[in-house]
């Protein structure tokens, strides 16, 4: 079944391996994906009409984001020293880590020494991809509204004061912090190489938005208007970095 802009839907379970503390971001060893879900279309309301009345009504309607996709569940790894074939000399326990999700639509390697805070016109650029305008309260320029999220390492980098939000109801919590970043690329005027990631702070066993604790909550940009209108529309692949410390 394909899915389209539904907000929290995919449990990732991620066990990874990593060279060295502050290493550059890479790939995990593993991630399953397992349930998946979207809120359900409410049937329609029924209100009696009869001539010559006039009827005041409160009416509350939820509806569904056409552009975002969101991501949740826990992490586990260690921190290893080991050779190119897959075998440790040393390995250090983390049973607890701490460190970040990077998620990117882009499937070119990404120069993680060139990566900073993505910037308003790359924000609206993404908005563009996504197909959200200026007047959507859910876009990306509305929804990553924030600066003040806990600062962190990215490789050696120290990132602070990006834009960001808290995955977590409406965005006004202090845990789930989502920070977007970009890979600059190699043209300092044009966006045309440039690489928009979605960066997640792991927030070790937090109770997250449906009562049960996570390490992580984040979303990403997914088109679902127009064409792309679920459940008609083509899914988008992400893929997805790990930094522990």
């Amino acid at each position: 079944m394909k899915l389209r802009y539904t907000v929290a839907v995919i449990i990732v379970m991620i066990m990874i391996g990593i060279p060295i503390s502050k290493a550059a971001p890479t790939g995990p060893d593993t991630v399953s994906a397992l349930n998946s879900s979207r809120i359900n279309a409410s049937s329609a309301a029924t209100v009696q009409a009869l001539a010559g009345n006039v009827t005041e009504l409160n009416i509350n309607a939820n509806t569904v984001t056409r552009f975002w996709q969101g991501y949740y569940g826990n992490i586990s790894g260690t921190i290893v020293l080991g050779n190119a074939e897959g075998v440790n000399l040393y390995q250090w326990a983390a049973a607890n880590p701490q460190g970040e999700i990077y998620a990117t639509k882009n499937s070119t390697a990404i120069n993680w020494t060139n990566v900073g805070c993505a910037n308003e016109s790359q924000i609206l650029n993404e908005d563009s991809w996504i197909g959200a305008t200026i007047n959507n309260s859910d876009s990306a320029n509305h929804t990553f509204a924030k600066t003040n999220h806990p600062s962190f390492y990215t490789g050696n980098k120290l990132v602070s004061e990006c834009r960001s939000t808290s995955v977590n109801g409406t965005g006004d919590s202090s845990i789930f912090w989502e920070a977007l970043l970009v890979d600059n690329g190699t043209n300092a005027v044009s966006m045309a190489d440039d690489i928009f990631i979605y960066t997640a702070i792991l927030d070790q066993n937090r109770l997250g938005f449906d009562a049960r604790t996570h390490d992580f909550q984040m979303i990403v940009g997914e088109p679902g208007a127009g064409s792309e209108e679920w459940p008609n529309g083509n899914p988008t692949t992400y893929y997805f970095y790990v930094e522990l410390e």
